[in-house]
């Protein structure tokens, strides 16, 4: 079924819950010290203004850097709600959450690629992502090669969609996809 990892044993199980829980608080917390710096007023200095800050706290990291000019406040507070909805339903192996919006997938993105960095193994990773997600589209987002697939001919006959940063908190499927953690 796809959105569910059932880890054969409990201790693994708990073990992967803790990964993703420390690296979604390590996620929120990057996000938060960037809004922490809009909303104090700071100005970064140079030509590259914003990317440059984002890139000293780890936000890059995160998110797909082709949009850095575009994260402003609104969408950092809308991310790191984001991030904290996953990490809830990441806590809570009895709940079905749904990874229906490319927001949703792009912080659960950042989730696992903090977990793996901070020592998830990568086998881990490569089962978590098959289970979690419906496909892999988001990923695109982070390599320019595929910069305006979703009005391409490739990309209509592949059914890529909500890829416009714009339409990333859109609802990608009538029928949503689940991601729970079950013991």
């Amino acid at each position: 079924m796809i959105g569910t990892f059932h880890p054969t044993r409990p201790t693994r199980h708990r073990a992967i819950t803790a990964a993703l829980q420390k690296a979604a608080d390590e996620t929120a917390e990057r996000i938060d010290t960037a809004l922490e710096c809009i909303r104090q007023g700071f100005t970064p200095p140079g030509p590259r203004g914003w990317a440059h800050v984002y890139e000293d706290l780890g936000v890059d990291e995160l998110v797909p850097r082709r949009y850095l000019d575009r994260y402003d406040e609104q969408f950092l507070a809308k991310f790191l709600t984001t991030v904290r909805k996953v990490k809830t339903a990441l806590a809570d192996p009895r709940r079905v959450f749904i990874l229906n919006t490319r927001l949703e997938e792009i912080a659960m993105h950042a989730i696992l690629a903090l977990a793996e960095e901070n020592g998830l193994e990568s086998q881990t990773i490569a089962e978590l992502k098959e289970d979690m997600f419906e496909d892999l589209d988001h990923e695109w987002l982070y390599d320019d090669r595929f910069d305006g697939i979703e009005d391409s001919e490739a990309g209509r006959y592949l059914g890529v969609h909500h890829m416009r940063f714009a339409e990333w908190d859109e609802p990608l499927l009538e029928l949503p996809v689940t991601l729970t953690l079950a013991r």
